[in-house]
């Protein structure tokens, strides 16, 4: 069926036969009207470990080797050996009936919740399997961060952003990272070299909307370059002797969010707001900002070599 739902969210089993796609409408993909016309049966490609990149969504679901999809089937007696064509680990030949549905939830999500309710979701129910010889599955599941699951995130969701904002125009970027205590979305770290007024601001907003960025995130917090984004006391520091609040906070309202937002009452799900911070030193007196009470990088360096025995014992 052309244009039916092309990406998932997740996948359970039910039981030994079936499996249950969890779509999320606007994330992921879609199941448009019709899909399941007057008691119809739809074919269902699904593959687990897939690489390729899909048109509709950022890459970082579908360019690594732990993604998953599904997408409409050719039907079944026309796949003869479609594991060989594809990127994928392991390739499901499924069947998804109108009206047979199975119970689906709780599970606990990026955010470190259980977000979402038990409701009913289709079955897939599967009709042959087809998988690659010592299949690799990636398996980590997602719990209060820090964990596995947002770690590999917060790598792969960081390098996406630095790359838009570069593509964005924005320059002199020197790091970005998506901390983990916000399962990789929430809290959003900038590092920039200031080149002009207006550039740290115009750098969180950027960051903030970019298509990485775009979904359930909440804090962006931009830094000078002398700044580690993911030393967690750096950026604090920042934040607390470099931002005043009154002029240095940013507000934006309905925002893109989803129904995992612990934080969002049930009925409003769906939007929610921003906060840009602009942590760095004000460009218009840089130049008179206090000046940091460190060792230089040469003092550093010199007294490693003549004490660093000593200090490493």
């Amino acid at each position: 069926m052309e244009g039916a739902a092309e990406g998932e969210h997740q996948r359970k089993q039910g039981d030994d036969n079936s499996g249950k796609p969890v779509i999320a409408s606007g994330f992921h993909s879609f199941i448009p009207p019709g899909f399941f016309a007057f008691g119809s049966k739809e074919n269902i490609d699904a593959h687990q470990g897939c690489q390729e990149s899909h048109r509709h969504q950022d890459e970082l679901d579908y360019q690594f080797p732990f993604s998953q999809k599904i997408q409409p089937g050719p039907g079944m007696h026309q796949c003869k050996d479609p594991v060989k064509d594809e990127t994928s680990v392991i390739h499901g030949e499924c069947e998804a009936i109108a009206g047979e549905e199975m119970d689906e939830g709780p599970f606990g999500e990026w955010t470190g919740y259980y977000a979402s309710s038990m409701r009913p979701e289709p079955i897939m129910k599967v009709k042959r399997l087809y998988h690659r010889n010592n299949p690799i599955i990636l398996g980590a599941p997602p719990t209060r961060p820090p964990c596995e699951f947002n770690y590999m995130r917060c790598f792969m969701r960081s390098a996406l952003i630095w790359q838009q904002m570069e593509a964005a125009g924005i320059p002199d970027i020197q790091g970005v990272w998506c901390h983990e205590a916000g399962g990789a979305r929430l809290l959003t770290i900038v590092s920039i070299k200031q080149r002009y007024p207006g550039h740290a601001k115009q750098a969180g907003m950027v960051a903030a909307y970019c298509h990485a960025c775009g979904y359930l995130g909440r804090y962006v917090i931009v830094v000078d370059d002398d700044i580690d984004v993911t030393n967690t006391n750096d950026v604090l520091w920042a934040l607390t002797t470099r931002s005043n609040p009154e002029i240095d906070i940013e507000m934006i309202r309905r925002s893109w969010s989803g129904p995992l937002d612990p934080i969002i009452p049930k009925g409003q799900k769906g939007h929610s707001s921003r906060a840009i911070i602009d942590a760095c030193r004000p460009y218009e007196w840089m130049s008179e900002f206090p000046p940091v009470a460190e060792s230089s990088p040469e003092v550093r360096r010199a007294a490693e070599e003549k004490w660093g025995k000593i200090l490493d014992s």
